[in-house]
Parts: structure tokens; sequence; C-alpha cells
């Protein structure tokens, strides 16, 4: 049996529908899909899922795309990101617990190039010190 899940915005042609995607993820045997963002279809997608018996297992929890420095740009390496994320990760934290969604991804955020990579990981480490205990209480893993 496959123990993988596809991610639905990186395979998912765009000329197919969700529902034949799904259909075909369901047939090869996946048992799981992962979202990248939660769009104004998010409810939809989980419910065209759950009705193929597919789990949705991942989502990402933030806003990670800089204006100036591209995708995963921002993420904990920076302190001045913490109070933005801690609250983003909260609202996706509650929407996962709400779907069962075990896994919510969260992003390191490029190196910070004012400090050692270790200075980084100990920023990233301070910010997710906030955040932790909620998920946990909720039921809800942070992979990072």
């Amino acid at each position: 049996m496959i123990q993988q899940s596809v991610v639905i915005p990186m395979l998912k042609p765009g000329s197919m529908s969700l529902a034949n995607f799904l259909d075909e993820v369901k047939a090869i045997g996946f048992p799981a899909v992962e979202l990248w963002n939660r769009e104004d279809d998010f409810e939809a997608i989980v419910e065209e899922a759950r009705a193929r018996d597919l789990r949705v297992v991942s989502m990402v929890g933030h806003e990670h795309v800089s204006p100036t420095e591209g995708s995963h740009a921002e993420g904990f390496s920076r302190r001045s990101h913490h109070d933005r994320l801690e609250a983003e990760l909260r609202e996706s934290i509650d929407i996962a617990a709400k779907y069962e969604i075990p896994g919510i991804i969260t992003l390191s955020g490029h190196r910070n190039p004012q400090g050692s990579d270790y200075e980084t990981l100990c920023i990233c480490a301070e910010g997710l010190r906030r955040i932790v205990p909620y998920a946990e209480e909720r039921g809800v893993n942070l992979n990072m």
C-alpha cells in the first residue's frame, strides 16, 4: 500500500477538474493529499477529497512569499515576522483541528545575513516556542 500523499497544486494539471484529479489519485492508490494555501475553495477541496476517502494531511500554515525576496523567504528566521506568523499559525491550527488535518507546514525563511546559521536557528526556535504549545493543545503537528 502506498503511504505517500499528493500535493494538489503541484501535480494537478490545470486542464483537469479537481474531481477527476482526485479520482485518479485514489485509483493510483494514494491515501492522502496535501494543500499549499487555503484558497476560497478550501472547504470544497476537503469535501471532494473526503468523498473519495482521501485524507487531507497537511497545508501551509502561513504566508511565506516576500515581495522582494521571493517564495519561502518569510519565516521564523526573522524576529520581525514572529508576531504575524504566530497569529497566522493560530488561525491555521484551528482550521486544521476543525478539519482533522494532522499537520501544518511552517517555514524557517531564508538565512539571516546579519547572523550565523546557529544564531538564525536559535531565532527560529524562539519563534516556534511561541506557537508549539497551542499546536500541541489542538493536536496538530508543525512540520518544518
